[in-house]
């Protein structure tokens, strides 16, 4: 039983996390590209104002770790890859990910701004909600 709630709340996470996603790797794609175009052209000015994307993708990578090891940690009660205090961090670090990324749009009147932050902080609450309740 526990493999199929597991299981629902990862597709829970990839309809949820979906669009940021694929934003996400588009910034991991992209952002050593131009940081090395940067460097290269010797335009150092661009290259600080590129941090707050260094900062996302960064952010996103450590967010991803730590909602995959949670939902492995609620899936396989008896695999604990990662302390629970690592765990905290990770999430955290996501989450300001998240917030960096999405808190601009708001101003924007932009119907992204649901599927951009609204759904994956509902998710995140709901996942990490579930797996503190069951653990």
């Amino acid at each position: 039983m526990r493999i199929i709630a597991g299981l629902l709340l990862l597709i829970e996470a990839v309809i949820c996390f979906g669009p940021l996603f694929f934003i996400y790797c588009i910034g991991l794609l992209f952002y050593p590209i131009s940081a090395i175009n940067s460097i290269i052209n010797q335009d150092l000015n661009s290259l600080l104002h590129m941090s707050p994307m260094l900062f996302m993708v960064t952010g996103g990578t450590f967010g991803i770790i730590g909602l995959g090891m949670t939902l492995i940690q609620y899936t396989f009660q008896n695999v604990h890859l990662i302390s629970v205090r690592v765990l905290k961090l990770f999430t955290l670090f996501g989450l300001l990910a998240l917030l960096s990324f999405g808190i601009p749009m708001l101003g924007s009147g932009s119907d992204w701004f649901w599927f951009t932050l609204i759904l994956p902080l509902l998710a995140t609450t709901h996942i990490y909600w579930v797996a503190l309740k069951n653990t």
